[in-house]
């Protein structure tokens, strides 16, 4: 129950090193440890790790339990954020997350995605879906998917709508997740940034 819990903060809220490379002339960010590699969305902003943190703190949580696990989450390989930070509204972002594929899920794709919705739920007790989780692929490989909804609140009690596009990717003995959220409707809800990214994805085999 516990790595479920862990994995499930991971999809809403998530430094190795990376690297920055240009290939046709396009900017690419890579983790050669993990075998991964991306182009965000142009005009976009690397998030530091103390802003990733910082944005951690903000949020709040109905259970004890759950916001402590929050802040301990594993951090992220990338984040990247329409706005610089701070923004007073809600930043779409795109985050990246490798961790090791605990031994007591399920095999498939699709079920582990399937073992995160219940602290989900419970974590935002407005939590919908607006796409069921289905099978799909990342980089060409095998992948599970979802789309949900959910409000996101802060300490200073701001309330947030988010559209949050969620997939992941075992790979062996590890899994990718792969989070991008925005708003829920206007400019920001950043439809075409997030396929254009997602498209950009390359995993080494």
């Amino acid at each position: 129950m516990a790595k479920r819990r862990a994995l499930a903060l991971l999809l809403c809220f998530s430094f190795v090193a990376s690297r920055t490379l240009l290939v046709a002339g396009q900017e690419r960010f890579g983790n050669p440890t993990a075998g991964i590699s991306i182009a965000p969305p142009a005009g976009w902003h690397v998030m530091s790790m103390q802003q990733v943190l910082d944005n951690r703190a903000k949020v709040r949580v109905p259970d004890e339990r759950l916001q402590a696990g929050l802040q301990s989450a594993t951090a992220p390989l990338f984040v990247f954020a329409k706005y610089s930070e701070p923004h007073a509204g809600l930043n779409p972002t795109i985050q990246v997350v490798l961790r090791p594929r605990p031994a007591s899920l399920p095999e498939s794709a699709t079920a582990i995605l399937a073992a995160t919705v219940p602290t989900l739920q419970r974590t935002f007790p407005d939590f919908r879906f607006v796409e069921s989780i289905r099978a799909t692929d990342v980089a060409g490989m095998p992948a599970a998917t979802m789309r949900t909804t959910y409000t996101l609140r802060t300490a200073a009690g701001g309330a947030h709508k988010v559209l949050a596009r969620t997939w992941l990717v075992p790979r062996g003995q590890f899994l990718f997740l792969i989070g991008m959220s925005g708003t829920v409707d206007g400019e920001d809800v950043a439809e075409s940034e997030f396929t254009t990214a997602l498209a950009s994805i390359t995993i080494d085999r």
